[in-house]
Formats: C-alpha cells, structure tokens, sequence
C-alpha cells in the first residue's frame, strides 16, 4: 500500500504533522511554518497532495495557485486553509477554515484526493476492490452484472474515507473512472442488489450483515449495502495491516 506523499506549509504545520501520523494513507515528507519558497519545495519534492495555509509569511497564495498546474510536471492536489472566497481558473481541490476540528481536517484531507482515488490500478484501491469482490461473490452476486464491478468500487473508495461520502459523490467518481453516467451507475447497482436479494445466498447474507438488513423487510439501498460492504472490507484490510506488522 503506497501512502500519498504529502508537504505542509502551515503556521500549523506542527499539528497538521501530529494529525496526518494517524492516517495510514498519507506520508509526510517535510513540513514548515515559516517563510520559505513554497514552489520549489513542490518541484523538488513532487508530492501528491499539499496542505497550503494562506497565512504562511511571504507567500502570494494567487500567485503559486496559478503556477501550480502550469508549471508542474505532475501537479499536485492541494487542501488549502483558508478564511478567503478565492476565484481561481483553478480552484484547490478542497478547502478548509484555519480553525478547524480534528475531524474536518481529515473529511477534508480525503475529499481532496477522492480523483486520485478513483484512478484505475491505484495501489490503495485494487485490493480492497478485490477483497469487495470476494465477499460479493460469498454473496452469490451475479458478476457478470456491471453494477458488481461499480459496486465494489465504491465499496473499495469508501473503505478509504474516514468519513462516508455521499453516492452522488460517488457515482460521479464512477462516471470519471469508467465513463458511466450517474443515473446509469445508479441503475446498474440497484440492479445487482435486487438480484442479490432475490437468487443470493440468504445464510451468507445473514452471516455478513448480521441483523442489519433483514430480507423478508425488502432489499437495503444502494447507500445501505456499499456502506454495510465498505465497512467489511475496511475492517478486513485492517486486519492484513495488523498481519503484517
């Protein structure tokens, strides 16, 4: 599992560093909280995320905004700390005010990197897919359904989020990876769920799902199911992580 290389440039760098040692997704490759060449740092270091604070000494945030993706062989995404109503042709990726708590630093953290996420073969992504796949097929989900492969990934992408996103967020991340609109995403899975619910393996469901969802009550929803499928395969990678160590 290949973390996402990350710089702080932050008053806060201090607590942005302590934070970002919790999540497993993410590495730090250097921080600071003072005046320095924010831009050269960058294209020395080519991370692939970058925590921008508009309050850091000396840096002109519209300016290196601008040259960002213009400059840069592989530009970064970037969670800007701001209080500001910037108007960029390139807007951060995700922005957050300078006061936050614990918990909105990471929600934010993951929503600016949701497009990378998405990306066929990520190293982070394809063997929670698969583990999503096992348990669909434990399931007797029809594979041949394309709403299988759509909602593994989704189950894949949301294991990865310290908080869930919504399926509109999520089906607009399959319709940028595999060039499917939303409305046919959608469809696809509900699809795949109904003939779960109706030709699956009802023992294997109740093993799975336990006392969540309850066949004779009607089929989850598609937000039901990925999210009760997500949190089975984040628990399971967790498990392979502890393995390892």
């Amino acid at each position: 599992m290949k973390p996402f290389r990350t710089l702080v440039f932050s008053p806060q760098a201090a607590r942005l560093s302590r934070l970002l040692l919790h999540d497993p997704l993410f590495h730090l490759m250097d921080s600071t909280d003072g005046e320095c060449d924010v831009f050269s740092m960058i294209q020395k270091n080519q991370p692939d995320l970058v925590i921008l604070d508009d309050a850091l000494a000396g840096t002109d945030m519209d300016r290196l905004m601008a040259r960002l993706p213009k400059e840069c062989i592989a530009p970064p995404r970037v969670l800007l700390l701001t209080e500001k109503e910037y108007e960029w042709d390139g807007p951060a990726d995700e922005t957050l005010s300078p006061a936050f708590p614990d918990a909105a630093f990471f929600h934010a953290l993951h929503q600016a990197i949701l497009p990378t996420l998405s990306r066929a073969g990520n190293q982070l992504v394809r063997p929670r897919f698969e583990t999503a796949q096992a348990l669909c097929q434990s399931l007797n989900v029809d594979t041949v359904l394309k709403g299988s492969t759509y909602m593994c990934l989704c189950a894949a992408w949301q294991s990865l989020m310290p908080t869930p996103a919504s399926m509109g967020k999520l089906y607009d991340m399959l319709s940028d990876r595999l060039s499917v609109s939303p409305a046919a995403a959608e469809r696809c899975i509900r699809t795949a769920i109904e003939f779960t619910w109706l030709h699956g393996d009802l023992t294997a469901i109740s093993a799975l799902f336990g006392n969540t969802v309850d066949a004779e009550k009607g089929k989850p929803t598609n937000a039901e199911f990925i999210s009760l499928l997500a949190q089975h395969v984040k628990e399971t990678a967790l498990k392979q992580m502890r393995e390892q160590e």
